[in-house]
């Protein structure tokens, strides 16, 4: 029994970012937790991009997206000044799980600085529900921003 997922999205979205003097640490390189601010700073223009907004989605629709999952390699300083591009692939939209990679490059040499995945669940609490909310369906409007349309759901997690 395998499992049905869409195909990840064919383009990559980049936005270039500024590295802030607040985003470093003493020694003028980024602080290691910044990069998934900035991958998060991606992460809204391209939902933005593609025609919605994670408020939207929240207050709309009732979701919440919790991430269940990030991971990270390091692989060049980037330092106060710079300008980092940050590129966005949908690498897999499961029944319960969107999965992003990303890639950050410093603009002025191209060279990878950071590289990594996250992953997130879709939730609707329930008004007035205790415990620990569940990971529903990707709903057919959430897949679509991601590329998936609505053949995005399918039986895995």
């Amino acid at each position: 029994m395998g499992t049905d997922r869409a195909a990840p999205a064919t383009a990559d979205f980049s936005v270039e970012l500024p590295v802030r003097w607040a985003d470093c640490d003493p020694a003028r390189v980024v602080f290691y937790p910044n990069y998934f601010a900035y991958f998060e700073d991606a992460l809204r223009a391209f939902v933005e991009h593609r025609g919605t907004s994670w408020t939207r989605l929240m207050e709309g629709q009732g979701l919440f997206f919790p991430r269940v999952e990030a991971q990270a390699r390091y692989l060049a300083p980037a330092s106060y000044d710079d300008r980092i591009r940050v590129s966005l692939r949908v690498q897999e939209v499961t029944r319960k799980i969107l999965t992003m990679g990303w890639v950050m490059r410093r603009c002025h040499d191209e060279r990878v600085v950071a590289e990594g995945h996250v992953k997130f669940a879709v939730i609707r609490p329930e008004p007035g529900a205790t415990g620990d909310p569940r990971a529903i369906e990707v709903p057919p409007e959430v897949a679509a921003i991601f590329g998936g349309g609505e053949s995005a759901t399918g039986r895995g997690q």
